[in-house]
């Protein structure tokens, strides 16, 4: 009993976490040594949901224990303390089981004496319990939205992007393909405009790539299809205007110089 008194007392003191984490010591320490005594469990639960509670980012294997201490002090006293019930409850809430959490605070407000000088405080206690429960339930539910409106707004910036740049390869292209065709003949003509479609369509993949980039494999090979047409249409052009870069770049540079003038 000495390690119980110890974690009752520690468990009483003020908010200071090396409290609780004594308390916690002693009163794991009180269960190894009296495993069947439902107060010893329950104490020990108790103490791990406090400690849950007031810092949430802890280890959640000791919420696994605590469940598990809970349980045993519930099944050894054939479930007649309504106290039991409501700590099962805090811990089902922390675990985010919140359906066996309400299930189990209206077992304890139900079970509760109503003769007891304590019953007006504790069925108080409980009603609280009731409103952490539906008040973790709405706040995971608030954050699954706010992570779905998140990764729905990262997809329309994607998509934004993907018109803005499909829109400026197209103002870019038309551009090019007006200065080239002036004054031309039909075939180097033909194949400088398909060689600058294809330097446009690379030049907007790789703005795509960099700004946009791919969410998930499918979507990765897809956007490879641009950089293959890309390169085909870049050797069709230089095919078509005579056979080489050397052909292709003196039909650009008479291109320009008529421009120029």
């Amino acid at each position: 009993m000495y390690f119980f008194l110890q974690a009752e007392y520690y468990a009483t003191l003020d908010d200071d976490p090396a409290n609780l984490d004594a308390a916690l010591i002693f009163a794991v320490e009180a269960v190894e040594r009296l495993p069947g005594v439902p107060g010893v469990l329950h104490l020990a639960a108790q103490i791990i949901a406090d400690r849950y509670e007031r810092e949430p980012d802890q280890e959640r294997r000791q919420l696994l224990d605590a469940e598990r201490y809970i349980r045993q002090a519930i099944a050894l006293s054939e479930g007649q303390y309504a106290r039991y019930h409501a700590t099962h409850a805090r811990i089902a809430t922390l675990r985010g089981a919140f359906a066996a959490a309400r299930a189990s605070i209206a077992r304890a407000i139900e079970d509760e004496d109503s003769t007891g000088p304590e019953y007006a405080l504790r069925v108080g206690d409980y009603q609280l319990i009731r409103a952490r429960i539906h008040f973790a339930q709405e706040g995971e539910r608030l954050a699954a939205r706010q992570e779905a409106a998140v990764q729905e707004l990262r997809q329309v910036r994607g998509q934004v992007l993907e018109v803005m740049g499909l829109l400026a390869a197209v103002i870019a292209f038309i551009t090019t393909a007006a200065n080239i065709a002036a004054g031309q003949p039909a075939q180097p003509a033909a194949g400088l405009l398909t060689l600058a479609g294809g330097v446009a369509l690379l030049v907007f993949w790789g703005f795509h790539v960099l700004l946009v980039g791919a969410s998930d494999g499918g979507s990765a090979r897809r956007r490879l299809v641009p950089a293959i047409v890309g390169v085909i249409l870049v050797s069709a052009g230089f095919v078509m205007t005579g056979g080489g870069p050397t052909s292709a770049g003196a039909a650009l540079h008479q291109s320009a110089g008529q421009g120029g003038q």
